[in-house]
């Protein structure tokens, strides 16, 4: 019954919608790999910048009447700015207080999200976000579920190809070379802060167009959509996909979806709803188990050429 329920379930949408999904997880995970896997700038605030990026999207283009173009252009500059702001206000902690106060300032915002109700609707969210692809999905005549996965999968695709041309670069063996010893390439004259500083901004700007394509995907959004489970989510993907392995980013995010998607079906099979619960406890005790005995990851750091 649940293997048929499945199948039956099968069509184009719903494959893309699935890929879409892990597409979008590829690209935070991926960005997540590149500052954490190869720098050692440990971020916990993904969704804050997730967030800044689709409600600037959606309140610009819903609520403001701008066209699609401005809104994502607006996002991007969002993401960017936020990334230069919470790295100068927080790049002197300690790496365990960094943690936390990033952690702090993304529940801030969905806060703020939740009680400006004249700018973002509060709880009640915001529904019909305008899509630039909706002159595609209306000349194919395909869905748009169908379209957006289609170009989040081929987002994911820039996004890894992006950070695996970094990682090969000169830059990469610094970020690296950052993670192992900062000690050693201040004393031989690199830019340390600098050089993190371009990455946190980078990663922020990228998980704010990210953002977009979240909101897109989903039709709509509100405050529960940016809670710390997501950023929770995309740390599970990077343990289990492996520490500076951009492969590893993919398989996880791959995983976790099919994963979510089997407890799903489950779900609506059977009717119990406490397999959501479970799912969650299974995602600790996977990390648990990930860390016990395989502390790389499924894939581990893919090594480094010179």
């Amino acid at each position: 019954m649940f293997i048929k329920g499945w199948i039956e379930m099968l069509s184009a949408e719903y494959i893309f919608t699935v890929l879409g999904l892990a597409g979008l997880y590829c690209i935070f995970t991926l960005v997540l790999n590149l500052q954490m896997g190869y720098a050692g700038i440990i971020n916990f605030g993904i969704v804050s910048f997730v967030g800044v990026g689709g409600y600037t999207y959606a309140v610009l283009t819903v609520l403001g009447g701008f066209s699609p173009i401005i809104g994502v252009v607006a996002a991007i500059l969002a993401g960017l700015v936020l990334g230069y702001i919470t790295y100068k206000a927080f790049s002197g902690l300690r790496e365990e207080h960094l943690a936390i106060s990033i952690l702090a300032f993304g529940e801030l915002l969905r806060y703020f999200y939740i009680n400006q109700e004249s700018i973002t609707k509060g709880v009640a969210g915001i529904f019909g976000i305008p899509s630039p692809l909706n002159i595609i999905t209306a000349s194919l005549g395909i869905s748009n579920l169908t379209v957006i996965g289609i170009v989040i999968l081929v987002s994911a695709g820039i996004v890894f190809w992006a950070v695996n041309k970094i990682s090969e670069s000169p830059l990469g063996r610094l970020l690296k070379a950052i993670k192992s010893d900062e000690r050693i390439c201040a004393g031989l004259g690199r830019n340390i802060e600098g050089t993190k500083e371009k990455i946190w901004v980078f990663g922020s700007t990228i998980f704010a167009i990210g953002g977009v394509l979240f909101v897109l995907y989903y039709d709509s959004t509100f405050p529960s959509l940016f809670d710390p489970s997501l950023t929770f989510l995309i740390w599970t993907i990077f343990l289990v996909g492996g520490f500076g392995s951009n492969k590893g980013a993919i398989l996880g995010s791959f995983l976790i979806v099919f994963f979510e998607e089997v407890t799903n079906q489950l779900m609506i099979t059977t009717g119990l709803t406490g397999i959501a619960t479970a799912r969650s406890i299974l995602y600790g005790v996977l990390i648990v188990l990930i860390l016990r005995f395989k502390p790389g990851g499924l894939l581990g750091e893919e090594p480094t050429f010179y």
